[in-house]
């Protein structure tokens, strides 16, 4: 017995270490486990990745049997989109051709600061193909650099320029401050007497007045030692008067906010560099200050305010700038003052002809002055340039309806309008209101109505006011305004309504099939991602809108878009997984 009772403990240290603690079995088995089913999901995902790589290398090679360069060109881009996680050198391969194809020879580059209005369609497709490549590519800015570069060497200054717009665009919306600036710096460097790095330095003043202040310095430095004609001197004053006096400029794409004027470091070099140049114009071309002494009389308010030392330079060119019999009454009051002097007197000179500006009609549109816009109208001819300033003021008006919340003025005004380009305006617009509201009767009530009218709208577009070129405008071949109005609809209403979306997109679809838009030029005549944007809520309903598509370049960037739709949520699941909550491991 004494013998037994010491091994016992032996015994039981044996038995112990023989056979595992029935928790520390379950901890292992679920580890194990867990394991097996991370593996099964990795795998699971690497074969999803495989497939999608495959469905875009079958699109790719079908974009490469596109005929026209601009074509292949978008293709490319649309695919380098969606391949951009899955395949990262793939796609940055794609987007180098992609860009290639949308530069000139070398040969005949020169050829390109020699366009007519007649090219102009071209022009504007290239360039919108040029922006599609380089939005995707800022997501590498070696990438971006780049292509940015090698486009300054092939392209013409005006086209390279704009290339640097479209970049500092892509960095404001990325809220990207300081890379915009210096897109917007190179801009200025490439020909600072366009409008456009102006443009884009008032979107960062509504983002950051500072920042602006400092490129506004910079740009009128570098103003300073461009030799002017009158011609661009026209386009460098009325730019710097809508940097100064901010609430002047036109609406703009992308403008976020309104923005406060600039503050007093600029105004001084404003003010100096006015006298400046326009008393070098006067001595290169006699007699032009007359033509520049409204702008002369714009700085005068900020003159006496900022810079009251530049007084007897301006008493000289003022003298000089006045016509025979001329008033030599200066301007009272601030900047703010003297443009509301100028447009009041516009109006009130408009109000008592007996036919009306039709420009000055539009500008009092775009002020919301709707019943003198009115009086103005009634006062003109029948015309189709009467009902085109008709059709303008009821779409503005309906737009300022639904924006103060008054949706059902709003809707009186939109069943009035009989082109589709007005109908694309105001109809988003309606039905956002409606979707924000959570109405959903609204919203599809809204949709139904603007696809009743679009049945019967007209595609012809705006003719431009008297002065502006017919170039000015898209043509028919460029812009297709009811297959754009249907996918607004549909992208707009899919919040609250997913199957609505979805027949809204069979609409765009078949509308699309009965345009005539040149796709060999990069136009789809679609917005395409609401190909994306509709395909969570049913994925195989938007691959067949997307096949029904009878143009090889519409169904291709489509199809893209849907893949970029699938390679977006596969790059969800693979971010690393929330270790958290895993049991700590003693």
């Amino acid at each position: 017995m004494k013998t037994l009772k010491s091994i016992l403990p032996l015994l039981a240290l044996i038995i112990s270490a023989a056979v595992p603690h029935y928790g520390q079995t379950k901890t292992a088995v679920a580890a194990a486990v867990g394991a097996n089913e991370a593996g099964r999901v990795d795998n699971e995902r690497e074969l999803k990745k495989m497939a999608l790589i495959g469905d875009l290398q079958v699109l790719s090679a079908e974009a490469s049997s596109l005929d026209k360069p601009l074509a292949r060109a978008l293709a490319r881009a649309e695919i380098a989109d969606a391949a951009w996680t899955l395949d990262p050198d793939w796609s940055k391969q794609l987007l180098r051709e992609a860009y290639e194809l949308t530069l000139p020879n070398e040969e005949d580059a020169a050829e390109r600061d020699k366009r007519t209005e007649t090219s102009a369609p071209l022009a504007r497709s290239e360039q919108a193909v040029r922006s599609r490549v380089l939005q995707i590519a800022a997501r590498d800015s070696a990438l971006a650099k780049e292509l940015a570069d090698l486009g300054a060497k092939r392209l013409a200054q005006r086209q390279t320029q704009a290339n640097y717009s479209a970049l500092a665009g892509q960095a404001l919306e990325r809220g990207d401050i300081p890379t915009a600036s210096q897109y917007i710096q190179q801009s200025i460097q490439a020909d600072p007497t366009q409008m456009d790095p102006g443009f884009s330095i008032i979107q960062v003043a509504s983002r950051d007045r500072a920042a602006a202040d400092k490129l506004i310095v910079e740009y009128i430095g570098t103003l300073r030692a461009v030799p002017m004609s009158t011609q661009s001197a026209a386009r460098i004053y009325v730019m710097l008067s809508h940097l100064i006096f901010p609430a002047s400029a036109p609406a703009i794409a992308g403008l976020s906010q309104p923005t406060t004027p600039p503050g007093l470091v600029v105004m001084k070099a404003y003010v100096s560099f006015m006298i400046e140049s326009l008393a070098r114009l006067e001595q290169t071309e006699p007699g032009s200050l007359r033509n520049f002494r409204p702008m002369l009389m714009n700085v005068w308010p900020i003159l006496r305010q900022y810079a009251p030392e530049l007084t007897g330079a301006f008493y000289q060119l003022e003298a000089l700038s006045r016509r025979p019999g001329e008033d030599a009454s200066l301007p009272k009051g601030d900047i703010g003052d003297l443009y509301n002097d100028r447009y009041e007197k516009r109006v009130k000179d408009a109000l008592d002809s007996d036919k009306p500006d039709p420009l000055t009609i539009y500008s009092v549109i775009s002020k919301g002055d709707f019943a003198q816009a009115r009086g103005m109208i009634d006062k003109l001819d029948d015309s189709p340039q009467k009902t085109q300033l008709i059709e303008a003021v009821n779409a503005q008006q309906a737009i300022s309806f639904a924006t103060k919340g008054d949706l059902i003025k709003a809707a009186q005004l939109a069943q009035a309008l009989k082109a589709a380009v007005s109908i694309m305006r105001v109809y988003p617009i309606i039905v956002n209101k409606c979707v924000a509201r959570e109405d959903r009767t609204c919203a599809a009530n809204s949709v139904y109505q603007a696809m009743k009218q679009l049945k019967d709208a007209t595609n012809a577009l705006p003719t431009p006011p008297s002065g502006l070129p017919a170039s000015f405008m898209p043509t028919s071949r460029e812009f297709d305004p009811v297959a754009i109005s249907l996918c607004k609809l549909a992208k707009v209403v899919a919040s609250i309504d997913g199957m609505l979306a979805l027949d809204v997109l069979d609409e765009a679809v078949q509308a699309a099939n009965r345009s005539d838009i040149d796709t060999g030029q990069g136009r789809t005549g679609l917005e395409t991602d609401v190909f994306k944007q509709l395909a969570a809520a049913d994925e195989t309903r938007v691959r067949q809108a997307a096949t029904n598509l009878k143009q090889p370049l519409p169904r291709i960037v489509a199809l893209a878009a849907l893949y970029q739709w699938k390679s977006q949520a596969l790059a969800k699941t693979t971010k690393a997984p929330d270790r958290s909550k895993e049991p700590v491991r003693k």
